[in-house]
């Protein structure tokens, strides 16, 4: 992320490409790769693509859903978008509760 706020984005996809080639199964590296694509690179389609990745391997992080709605608002499918913010809104009362 660090490369990617300073305008290295090759590298900073290369560096997480590379874990997950290591780690395949790491929901939060996919949600890393989604986020630089959403913020840096506008790659909108992609970045949808590595969120519901990350939701996959990860389904109880409701930041994941947040920036997947996010990604989708900006291509106009507002409908999904609010489906998946109350995806992540419920998933946040639920951490709330169970502290």
């Amino acid at each position: 992320m660090t490369k990617a706020k300073i305008g290295d984005l090759k590298s900073a996809f290369d560096d997480i490409n590379y874990v997950i080639e290591i780690v395949p199964t790491f929901g939060s590296t996919y949600f890393y790769r989604g986020l630089i694509k959403l913020q840096h690179s506008k790659e909108y389609y992609s970045a949808i693509s590595d969120f519901m990745r990350a939701i996959e391997y990860d389904n109880k992080n409701g930041t994941y859903f947040y920036y997947l709605g996010l990604t989708k608002e900006q291509i106009g499918d507002i409908n999904s978008a609010c489906l998946d913010w109350k995806k992540a809104v419920d998933w946040e009362i639920q951490m709330l509760l169970i502290k």
